[in-house]
Formats: structure tokens, C-alpha cells, sequence
């Protein structure tokens, strides 16, 4: 039986399929870089807010006498935290996007492997048809 790949449908399914797997690969990496991009943005942005709210916070301790107060140290400590909040919302809305791209890609990729098997199963079927090796045209079966 001659090989499948010598079958030009097959060749070139097996290139269309090759194209896609890259553009895939390509494209999730691209997915990627932008999530990073706009972490990278964000994350700079958060601590310059924190900074900026820490020292409202205390020039108005200050303004009212009470810098070293209890209710200026419970609100420096709730800056904190709401700070520490949204870094680590931050950081899990682009683990969450890195995720999602990367099982995208899989099930992407999974789907190429999957459809290039069914060609290769057609590629023989039609090479077994066309070199007589079909038991209905050989009267062996019936």
C-alpha cells in the first residue's frame, strides 16, 4: 500500500492544517503579550494611587492632630489592604486570561491533531480504493 503521505489532498491538508497550528500559536502568544501589557500598566498605576491615598491619609491625621492615632493607623492599614486587594485581583484577572489562552490553544491544537488523523484515515481509504485492494471489486466479500 503506498504511503498517505504521498497523497497530494493529504500534502496539502496537512500543510492548511500546519498554517492554522502556527496561527493559533501565534495568535495566543499575541493574546499574551497584550494581557502582560496591560498588567504591566495597571500594576504601576495601583501603587502610585496607594502612595497618593497613604499621604491624604496622613496630612489629614496631621491636620486634625492625630498622626500617630489609632484611627489614622486603622485607616492606613484598610489603604493597605484594599491596595493589596486590587494588586491581587490584578494579578489573578491575568493569570485568568493566561489560562484561558493557553486551553484555547490546546483545544485548538487537539482539534488539528484530531482532524489531521481523519485525513490520514481518508488518504488511506483512497489509496486502498484506488490500488484494487478493495475486497467488494475483488469479490471477496458477499
Amino acid at each position: 500500500m503506498a504511503d498517505a503521505n504521498q497523497d497530494p489532498t493529504y500534502l496539502a491538508y496537512l500543510r492548511a492544517l500546519g498554517f492554522d497550528s502556527a496561527n493559533a500559536q501565534t495568535d495566543a502568544s499575541l493574546a499574551t503579550e497584550k494581557a502582560q501589557a496591560m498588567h504591566d500598566v495597571q500594576l504601576p498605576e495601583i501603587d502610585y494611587q496607594g502612595e497618593v491615598a497613604r499621604r491624604n491619609i496622613n496630612t489629614a491625621a496631621e491636620d486634625r492632630g492625630m498622626f500617630r492615632s489609632s484611627g489614622a493607623l486603622q485607616d492606613l492599614a484598610d489603604q493597605r489592604h484594599q491596595q493589596g486587594y486590587q494588586t491581587g485581583m490584578l494579578e489573578l484577572g491575568l493569570g485568568t486570561s493566561v489560562g484561558d489562552i493557553q486551553q484555547k490553544l490546546a483545544a485548538q491544537l487537539a482539534a488539528n491533531q484530531t482532524k489531521l488523523g481523519d485525513q490520514e484515515l481518508l488518504g488511506f481509504g483512497r489509496q486502498y480504493l484506488e490500488e484494487g485492494l478493495d475486497p467488494y471489486k475483488r469479490g471477496k466479500v458477499g
